[in-house]
């Protein structure tokens, strides 16, 4: 009796595998062909030939009806039916199927509701978008969204089965990060403005070694353009005689305007004026 007994737990924890693994194939092949098999379906006409879902028409069927009614939250139909085969098959004592059809009941509802509060209405199913409608009238938006929050949190104690001692783990967790991140919040603000303040520092360093160089490089050249004044100044004669060490007193030359005896001199300054020139231009002015 043990044997056929377990035979037939066997093969029944198989078949309930090669489902969830079909459901799993046929709702991946529905996001890409589905739109097109819609129409095959309405039709309820079996065409494998047009059918495009790698499980056939009855996979697109089912793919179409979960996925309309479900949303994206179909797939743990698949995942419940591969935990509860394992179960039946192995006779695994960690998982405990009325805790798991529970909270897979649990997920059905709440993840189509998120999506529906997205308006996102193709993930979230027609059970997302009717129960996201009717709560929204009593409670609204907002309270909806805080409704979604506390449910979660609710959902994620009982799964973790936390407790007190737990939770006063985590809490203190949670403050020394966000103290490490405050800290390290503070210190980098306080490098960025040592690194400004090093930048600004070396900005003005080079300003002042630039003006330093410009002032050298002055200093070279005014000797030189002052041998060239004096130079000129004694080819033109126009440097002060009386002062012969004018290159060597400060680096500075005294210049001395030229005499009026330089300029040229014209015999006649009167004004000749042609008469003839005068009076055709007259005549023709007359004539015009």
């Amino acid at each position: 009796m043990k044997s056929k007994y377990y035979k037939f737990q066997l093969i029944f924890g198989l078949i309930l595998f090669a489902i969830g693994i079909l459901l799993f194939l046929s709702f991946n092949s529905y996001w890409e062909h589905g739109v097109f098999d819609q129409s095959e379906i309405i039709q309820d006409t079996i065409s494998s030939k047009k059918i495009n879902n790698n499980i056939g028409w009855k996979g697109a069927q089912m793919s179409e009806f979960l996925i309309r009614i479900f949303g994206i939250s179909a797939y743990l139909l698949t995942s419940l039916t591969l935990f509860i085969s394992i179960k039946i098959m192995f006779n695994i004592k960690r998982i405990n199927i009325v805790k798991n059809l529970s909270q897979h009941v649990f997920l059905l509802m709440w993840i189509p509701m998120i999506f529906a509060t997205g308006k996102n209405y193709q993930l979230s199913g027609i059970l997302g978008k009717n129960m996201s409608d009717k709560i929204y009238l009593l409670i609204g938006q907002t309270g909806l969204i805080i409704l979604l929050i506390i449910t979660m949190i609710i959902f994620i104690i009982l799964v973790l089965d936390l407790r007190k001692e737990q939770v006063l783990k985590i809490q203190k967790k949670a403050k020394s990060i966000i103290k490490l991140s405050f800290i390290k919040t503070i210190t980098n603000v306080f490098k960025s403005d040592k690194t400004l303040e090093k930048e600004i520092n070396n900005i003005e360093e080079s300003t002042q070694n630039h003006h330093i160089n410009e002032n050298k490089e002055e200093k070279r050249i005014q000797p030189k353009k002052n041998k060239i004044i004096v130079e000129i100044g004694k080819e033109e004669k126009t440097f002060d005689k009386n002062e012969p060490n004018h290159e060597k007193k400060d680096n500075t030359i005294r210049y001395q305007f030229p005499d009026l005896n330089l300029l040229k001199e014209y015999s006649e300054n009167k004004i000749s004026i042609d008469n003839t020139e005068v009076e055709a231009n007259k005549k023709l002015i007359e004539d015009t």
